[in-house]
């Protein structure tokens, strides 16, 4: 992009482009289905090894080195795989992280880490993280991805999301629900009340506000309902009512609706199209388009509008490629 877009456009911070969906596989069969689907998908995806809630009590270092295995084995397809480990006051944290960082550390994108409390407690982690990466001679550090299922998480939220080393902060929302103690009725982990409910919607908006102040990418709760419709449903309300631009899927069905509710219209593609080209032939002064006014403001938004359609493997038109080459504008 030009001088004047520069000086026009200012720096323009947001999260990282990373995938709108992460789906979960726990068994090592639906985790190497869900590597097999992630190969021949036309979009991207997460997916993401589930040690936690996916190992059987008792086998839990059995299930790692099984999960692994089939990591190790399934051909590299270029997109990112992460893993989620017990939480951090669970006897078999440190084992899997340092298993995970020497065994596979290469072939990982990041690391899911449940039921963190406040800020201190998610330092720690990072610096052991980057410790055991530079041990192990990663090229970087594993970013780390932060699970928020309590009151005292959602209580630290800012704190937690200014600590460097994190890309993202999950809503885990069956457990938070949990912690009421009946005081917040079970429906509220499922459409319509999770997005109606006083206490479950200030979470949400807490979440996701901090998330995009520090350049964090907010992702979702599950949806129950084992359906493309049903998640393609919760998305989009997580979206557009909460500023929320990632969601866990829990089943490979949900992982075409996500993408879809997360992406952007192909009719507001066409309209940042249509803007962006007036405002570089008004070397991005301010335009009149359709009786309506659009400045620099307006830029940065359809910008960010291309950029998540060229993420979402949307197409874009060839002109317009070189407004989306850098992370920040």
């Amino acid at each position: 992009m030009h001088d004047i877009a520069q000086s026009r456009l200012h720096t323009l911070s947001r999260p990282k482009s990373i995938p709108f969906c992460e789906h979960y596989a726990g068994a090592p069969r639906y985790v190497a289905k869900a590597l097999s689907h992630q190969t021949i998908a036309t979009y991207p995806f997460d997916v993401t090894i589930d040690l936690e809630d996916g190992a059987p009590i008792g086998q839990e270092r059995a299930h790692l080195e099984e999960v692994v295995a089939v990591l190790s084995e399934h051909p590299d397809n270029g997109r990112r795989v992460g893993v989620r480990i017990h939480s951090l006051d669970s006897r078999f944290c440190d084992y899997e992280l340092e298993w995970l960082i020497r065994h596979c550390g290469s072939r990982l994108s990041y690391l899911t880490v449940p039921k963190v409390t406040c800020a201190d407690q998610v330092k720690a982690l990072v610096s052991t993280i980057q410790r055991l990466c530079r041990s192990y001679r990663l090229p970087a550090p594993l970013p780390v991805h932060v699970l928020l299922e309590n009151r005292q998480a959602i209580r630290n939220i800012w704190s937690i999301a200014a600590v460097e080393g994190l890309e993202t902060l999950d809503l885990g929302l069956v457990d938070l629900v949990a912690e009421y103690a009946g005081a917040i009725p079970v429906s509220a982990i499922e459409y319509p009340l999770q997005f109606e409910h006083g206490i479950i919607c200030q979470a949400k908006t807490e979440l996701a506000t901090a998330a995009h102040y520090y350049g964090l990418t907010p992702a979702h709760s599950v949806t129950l309902e084992l359906t493309r419709e049903g998640a393609l449903r919760d998305a989009r309300l997580a979206r557009e009512r909460f500023g929320f631009t990632r969601m866990y899927s829990i089943h490979p069905q949900q992982i075409d609706g996500i993408v879809q509710a997360m992406s952007p219209d192909p009719n507001d593609v066409a309209q940042a199209c249509s803007v962006l080209e007036l405002a570089e032939k008004a070397q991005w002064g301010p335009i009149g388009w359709q009786g309506k006014l659009y400045d620099a403001a307006s830029y940065r938004y359809y910008l960010s509008i291309l950029d998540n359609a060229r993420h979402a493997g949307q197409p874009i038109p060839q002109q317009f490629g070189h407004f989306i080459q850098q992370e920040s504008i």
